[in-house]
């Protein structure tokens, strides 16, 4: 299985997930537009909606949100997913992660880099128990 630990992958690429940054947004609204959901819902224009600036923000500033970006060196951002870390009041005061957003290029799904977005977010919401 491919990993995020700078293992060759498919087609000699070495794929890294990071944290998303601002340079990052026009990248995720193409992602977020391309499916059958997001095209109506999203919008991708130049420049995009303040709105999706204003959403990245309040993302970046809060601990409890993640925002996960997949690239590999040929072809950079290739897939995005969201991570809502929750408090709530079972398992004794306890804490769910929920996944939004997950999306992967459409020249590239298929070939497992999604279960490897969502691998790494499982990963990162058991180091916060």
């Amino acid at each position: 299985m491919w990993n995020v630990n700078g293992e060759k992958l498919r087609n000699n690429s070495t794929f890294t997930i990071r944290l998303a940054s601002v340079i990052d947004l026009p990248k995720i609204a193409l992602l977020l537009v391309d499916d059958p959901f997001g095209a109506t819902r999203e919008r991708f224009e130049n420049p995009l909606p303040v709105s999706y600036r204003k959403a990245f923000e309040l993302i970046d500033q809060d601990p409890n949100n993640e925002l996960l970006m997949l690239e590999d060196e040929r072809d950079g951002v290739l897939g995005v997913l969201e991570i809502t870390y929750i408090p709530y009041l079972t398992y004794q005061g306890s804490r769910r992660a929920l996944f939004e957003g997950v999306r992967i290029d459409k020249s590239q799904r298929g070939g497992g880099l999604g279960s490897m977005l969502v691998l790494e977010a499982i990963d990162r919401a058991k180091q916060r128990n």
